[in-house]
């Protein structure tokens, strides 16, 4: 059972997994990610406060993505559907989502 406390982390939880199985039914109904973000790495925790980082977050736009960039994001979505659900089972969620599998596409 899921402690009172919890019920922040489990709505959090439940709202990725959301997200994720929205965006993989739509990868199988043909979707195409058409960007993507890549994110500078996070601060060293022994730099000095102020210390420049790593760089600014860049958005890619892709026209014609490859069926291999499709298949690898499909991949990394299933992966981390299935791995909200052992956290949700951790947590005492005791009727999760059942898993999903790998590529159907």
């Amino acid at each position: 059972m899921v402690a009172y406390t919890e019920i922040p982390d489990v709505n959090m939880l439940y709202n990725e997994i959301a997200a994720i199985d929205n965006g993989i039914k739509l990868l199988d109904a043909g979707g195409k990610v058409t960007n993507f973000m890549i994110s500078p790495p996070p601060p060293d925790p022994e730099a000095p406060i102020g210390a420049p980082m790593g760089g600014m977050a860049v958005m890619i736009a892709t026209v014609d993505p490859p069926p291999e960039l499709m298949d690898g994001v499909r991949a990394a979505m299933v992966a981390r559907y299935n791995a909200i659900i052992a956290e949700l089972a951790a947590l005492g969620v005791t009727a999760p989502p059942p898993t999903r599998e790998g590529l159907k596409r």
